[in-house]
């Protein structure tokens, strides 16, 4: 027999880089905003930072700090990957993190503040929404659908065509929710040929539809 172990808060790395395309941070860790926070993390990690890829890029996403063209299997950084502070992150990149109440001890003003996007302002009172694109999580104050019937009712909501066919777990990826597919990237809104659906093969086009929480 032997013993089964985990990690100690006070053993845990200072910086770590989440899983590809999961925009949010492990537990016990937060996202970065900070550029030199992010410089720190990369030079900690081994990776290459550029400064100059600093920026706010896509005004969807939120701005902050990862790398930049992983390697779709391995999911490791390429020769040409970059760390940097922007919002232009795909589901090639990956969130660097910072463990919680870790001490930095140089902190520059923030390269790029924008504001939390999570909850498009006119979805806010809805019962159902669908998700920020690339976005692998709900709004705040929504929950993902994982059920079929729920999930027919939500894409009726909201005029989105919902296809039973579709459903099943054809990526080990990830977990299989309610999604519509065919998202258009400058409105955030379902397209024609959207459809809704519960499986896990939800990538870049994809957004997640969500159901008003109780709690």
């Amino acid at each position: 027999d032997a013993y089964i172990c985990e990690l100690s808060d006070e053993d845990k790395p200072n910086f770590v880089k989440q899983r590809m395309a999961v925009d949010s941070c492990p537990d016990g860790y937060g996202v970065i905003t900070n550029d030199s926070v992010c410089e720190t993390a990369a030079k900690f990690l081994g990776y290459k930072y550029d400064a100059s890829k600093n920026g706010d890029s896509y005004s969807s996403n939120d701005a902050v700090c990862y790398i930049s063209y992983l390697d779709w299997y391995y999911e490791k950084p390429k020769e040409w990957s970059i760390v940097q502070v922007n919002s232009n992150h795909w589901d090639d990149a990956a969130y660097i993190c910072q463990k919680t109440g870790a001490l930095v001890l140089s902190e520059l003003p923030l390269t790029a503040q924008v504001q939390d996007r999570s909850t498009p302002a006119d979805q806010s009172a809805s019962q159902y929404v669908i998700s920020v694109l690339y976005k692998k999580f709900c709004p705040l104050g929504y929950r993902e659908i994982t059920d079929i019937d729920v999930c027919e009712s939500a894409s009726n909501s909201l005029k989105i065509k919902y296809d039973s066919s579709k459903f099943g777990d054809d990526s080990s990826k990830y977990d299989p929710v309610c999604f519509a597919t065919y998202i258009n990237k400058y409105t955030n809104k379902p397209s024609e040929w959207s459809t809704g659906q519960v499986n896990s093969n939800h990538w870049g086009k994809d957004a997640f539809i969500c159901e008003l929480s109780n709690e």
